[in-house]
């Protein structure tokens, strides 16, 4: 009874599935697992461009900022070319 090809065939595709059925979720896991350490590696890579594009952006605003208050930097007491006290506006207007 045991000895024809059919039950013989029966039990092998009952044993390979068998196999798939426990091997599947472990599989599936190493998978998910290996996909979400990758995702993390490009997404700490991505964080690193932007981090990057940050820090100069920033140095280029500091450095941009540092020339324009160097440029609207005066010297104590000077006044600028056309300001009221040099044109005598307030002597005119009886104010000073």
């Amino acid at each position: 009874m045991y000895e024809s090809i059919a039950f013989n065939w029966i039990l092998l595709l009952i044993g390979i599935a068998a196999v798939i059925g426990v091997l599947r979720p472990v599989v599936l896991w190493y998978w998910k697992v290996t996909r979400t350490v990758s995702l993390l590696e490009e997404h700490a890579d991505q964080n690193r461009y932007i981090i990057d594009l940050l820090l100069t952006q920033n140095k280029q605003t500091a450095t941009l900022i540092s020339l324009l208050q160097a440029q609207t930097a005066k010297p104590v007491g000077q006044q600028p070319q056309g300001s009221p006290e040099q044109s005598g506006i307030f002597d005119k207007a009886g104010l000073s």
